[in-house]
């Protein structure tokens, strides 16, 4: 082997997995023995074509691993969403190598490849600090209809290189820029040392890298060559303890990108990993940063707590961190104005949503109103619904010629997050109908021509999917859910549009905000 590409050496033993540990932490690699020839990951758990690019990049003198969160997926026993790669090689010398290749990013330069059947492999060039503003990296505007800023170049140039590619043309070689956050600081601000970072591009060497990302968990190499995890940054230790850490002093990593404070509550509710007491109280002092970040970026963030079907636990952390009022204001306000058990029933809403997603990733789709995939327009229906619920609508006419509109609060931030984070319009508009299908399908409002002719509106099976995470949330309507589900149609009830929910609110001076209440001294459990 070239001795240029000779991997470094882990920096410390990898210790054993705890006995508590549940039973899918039992991949974390124990303590080695240096003369077994077991790999770390088991080979046919890796992405071919990741194990190729990455070859291919050593064949030609550079250094190159998997990293990130594949390699903290793979260890936990889960399955990874994409195989990144990490190298010396200078991003224009990745593009040499590979025709399928493009160039993406400024604030970020790294490379695309592009395979057959849509899959992208982000490789990416070592880093020194300053650190990069981790989250959404380009690739990852592809995950949905919202994208941080600049990314939206990057989705479309991704879709016209995979398009080429299918045709067996060339993929396009112009570089496809992104743009940096805007850093929003008041005219009367005293000038003070700025760690927000905004643009990174000073390339280093592997452990540079590794320890320039956010959490150590997220810090680790795999060398399929030699079968072993690569680790500078205590991951492996910190994997088997079950915790989430960042790497180096957690306020300074904070103070850079506030955005990991949400990073952090994904990661916990997704992966059932409690947070380390000094970062957890660097997270609650930093909350204050979050609206320095671009409003897309959080609202991206914000998308990405809710897919997946994880997003009850995430939102609980984001509420005692008091962070919901700068992601959801108008959420935020109408939970803190309840008493314990209305704000108990607003998180069943968000457990049914949850239970929702996680059955449709397993159905065949074949089912109306179970088989639909949860988009963010439905994500984000489902968390307004309680709201939806309680509000008075404006009235509409007699006939049901005339839509109501949907409450007041909630066309406000529909059109915040359209003005603001670039939510895009397609998005707010069907989520806006979402809601206003709900009293429809419940009959409590009469709709010219009869509840069964809307079965044939477009959103139809959206609208009832969300119609399910009412009902299995309270309860009510089991039986007008059964009826569209076996082909047909409530009738509407006699009084018609319906009275509304009532709504439970604190008494004025009661105290005691129930789950509401933000919490401090240490964290919460990461799902309860």
């Amino acid at each position: 082997m070239n001795p240029e590409t000779t991997p470094p050496q882990e920096t410390e033993p990898r210790p054993p997995t705890p006995e508590n540990a549940p039973a899918e932490m039992s991949a974390v690699p124990a303590e080695r023995n240096e003369a077994s020839s077991s790999p770390d990951i088991e080979a046919d758990r890796l992405d071919a074509d990741a194990v190729r690019v990455l070859l291919r990049l050593r064949q030609h003198g550079h250094e190159a691993y998997l990293v990130g969160g594949c390699v903290r997926d793979l260890l936990i026993g889960r399955e990874p969403k994409d195989f990144d790669i990490a190298t010396s090689a200078t991003p224009n010398q990745v593009k040499a190598l590979f025709r399928n290749c493009r160039l993406i990013g400024r604030r970020f330069r790294l490379a695309h490849v592009y395979f057959k059947g849509g899959k992208i492999l982000e490789v990416s060039t070592f880093r020194a600090m300053p650190n990069i503003v981790e989250e959404p990296q380009p690739s990852e505007a592809q995950e949905g209809e919202v994208q941080s800023v600049g990314t939206e170049h990057i989705a479309e140039a991704d879709a016209e290189a995979l398009v080429a590619l299918e045709n067996n043309q060339d993929v396009p070689s112009a570089p496809v820029e992104d743009v940096q956050d805007e850093v929003a600081v008041p005219p009367d601000a005293p000038v003070a040392p700025d760690l927000l970072i905004t643009e990174d591009n000073t390339f280093g060497t592997a452990v540079q890298d590794a320890r320039r990302r956010d959490f150590t968990m997220n810090g680790l190499f795999y060398d399929p060559s030699i079968g072993r995890v690569i680790d500078y940054v205590n991951g492996l230790r910190d994997l088997a303890g079950l915790q989430i850490r960042t790497i180096g002093d957690p306020e300074v990593r904070m103070r850079e990108d506030p955005v990991r404070i949400l990073r952090a509550v994904r990661f916990a509710g997704k992966l059932e990993l409690d947070i380390e007491s000094r970062t957890y109280a660097a997270m609650e002092g930093a909350v204050e940063d979050l609206p320095r970040c671009s409003p897309p970026r959080l609202l991206e963030e914000t998308f990405r707590l809710l897919r997946g079907g994880h997003a009850t636990p995430a939102l609980k952390l984001v509420t005692a961190l008091d962070a919901l009022k700068i992601l959801l204001p108008p959420v935020a306000e109408y939970v803190d104005a309840q008493e314990p058990e209305g704000v108990a029933e607003d998180w069943r809403f968000v457990e049914a949503m949850d239970e929702a997603v996680r059955r449709r990733v397993m159905d065949d789709g074949r089912e109306p109103g179970r088989g639909v995939a949860f988009d963010d327009s439905m994500l984000l229906a489902s968390i307004l619904l309680p709201i939806s619920l309680d509000e008075p609508e404006a009235p509409g006419e007699d006939d049901g010629s005339k839509p109501p509109s949907v409450a007041q609060a909630i066309e406000q931030l529909l059109s915040q997050l359209v003005q603001k984070a670039r939510l895009p319009r397609r998005i707010a508009e069907r989520c806006r109908m979402i809601l206003m299908a709900q009293r429809t399908l419940a009959g409590l409002r009469r709709r010219r021509g009869g509840l069964m002719g809307f079965r044939g509106h477009p959103l139809f099976a959206e609208s009832l999917a969300v119609f399910e995470v009412w009902v299995r949330a309270t309860g009510e309507h089991q039986d007008q859910l059964e009826k569209w589900k076996a082909g047909g149609a409530p009738q509407p009830t006699a009084d018609a549009p319906g009275p509304r929910r009532r709504r439970r609110r604190r008494r004025r001076g009661g105290g005691g905000g129930g789950e509401a209440s933000g919490g401090s001294g240490g964290p919460p459990p990461a799902a309860q």
